[in-house]
């Protein structure tokens, strides 16, 4: 893909920007986008959130990065496990790493990164890292021998900043593993995973056990209760966006409405290569940030969007299970029930 834009970029003088990449799991798409520096192009991602994005002129990253996600697990940790044990006296917390590969010795920047940010952040007084096991992205085989032995090693806490796909695997083998459900499961953005918001594709040996972290907070009942862009959506898919929708949509309407604002400005023209940049540069920088479904977004100095992270809790919903905000139980169908709030919602 690379490759086709640096084509397209010599021959076309009106290609004004990348929307892209979305994930960052990948070092060639860290390779594509410093190889693509020279072209000057404004790149924006909707979801990439690898440290090594850090400090790219021409990229502007709408999702908060790693180093800032970790952040918040820190105290999501510490709220799964005054969840599992509230009359514990007070001792280190001990987490146990998966980290994801994406195959033998090929680190994932995503995971390597969001392991190592909480490694390094976690106050060594709370918690005791006491190891970090690897496994090859989606290798069920791998999955149940690294949780087998985090069970072993008497973990309190499994980190797991990898993907959905990981953390279902680790959640069935951890059913048979702790029936009693004393030992969570704390993860970052990339383990979000919906039918409908709330209602989670989760397995029961879910509920009350997985927490993560997520950049938005879908609405609830988008056909009938939401913006055009959610009652559109499900018109067209028959489901609700979810946080990758959301966050693509953001950074797709910037976009536009940068281009917009440069054509208000230069009416007889057609925008080319750097145009759009300008327009960025001059109207979404924190001055006049563009008004999207939730809220409103504009980037910094450094081009990075100054996000929530919002922290969720997996718990049971009648025959199914909910995605609850853990600092707020006001997601839950009311059908359910609230099992409370918790109050540790943390802003980059």
């Amino acid at each position: 893909m690379k490759q086709q834009i640096e084509q397209v970029y010599q021959t076309d003088s009106h290609l004004v920007g990348i929307l892209g990449w979305p994930v960052s799991a990948d070092p060639k798409v860290i390779q594509a986008i410093e190889d693509l520096a020279p072209t000057k192009l404004p790149i924006i991602s909707p979801t990439a959130t690898a440290d090594a994005l850090d400090h790219h002129t021409y990229l502007y990253l709408v999702a908060p990065l790693n180093k800032v996600q970790a952040q918040a697990h820190i105290q999501l940790v510490k709220q799964a496990f005054s969840d599992a044990h509230p009359n514990q006296q007070a001792r280190p917390i001990r987490v146990v790493i998966l980290e994801t590969q994406i195959s033998t010795n090929t680190p994932s920047p995503y995971s390597e990164s969001l392991a190592r940010n909480f490694s390094d952040q976690s106050p060594p007084d709370k918690m005791k890292i006491v190891d970090t096991l690897k496994y090859v992205r989606s290798n069920r085989q791998e999955i149940q021998s690294a949780v087998d032995k985090a069970v072993e090693e008497e973990a309190d806490i499994i980190y797991l900043p990898g993907y959905a796909e990981d953390a279902n695997i680790a959640l069935q083998e951890l059913g048979k593993d702790d029936p009693k459900n004393s030992i969570k499961v704390v993860g970052g953005d990339a383990l979000a995973h919906f039918i409908n918001f709330p209602y989670t594709q989760y397995p029961s040996s879910s509920y009350q056990r997985l927490y993560y972290t997520s950049f938005s907070v879908p609405q609830i009942n988008c056909n009938t209760n939401a913006s055009n862009f959610y009652t559109h959506f499900y018109s067209t898919f028959g489901a609700c966006p979810d946080n990758d929708a959301l966050m693509g949509y953001d950074a797709a309407f910037t976009m536009f409405q940068a281009l917009d604002q440069w054509e208000r400005g230069n009416p007889q023209s057609v925008p080319g290569a750097g145009d759009l940049r300008t327009s960025l540069e001059l109207n979404v920088i924190s001055k006049h940030p563009v008004q999207v479904p939730d809220g409103s977004l504009s980037f910094d100095s450094g081009h990075r969007y100054e996000n929530i992270i919002h922290s969720f809790e997996i718990v049971q919903c009648g025959s199914g299970g909910v995605a609850q905000l853990v600092d707020s139980g006001s997601q839950i169908p009311s059908t359910c029930g609230s099992s409370g709030s918790h109050g540790i919602s943390q802003g980059t």
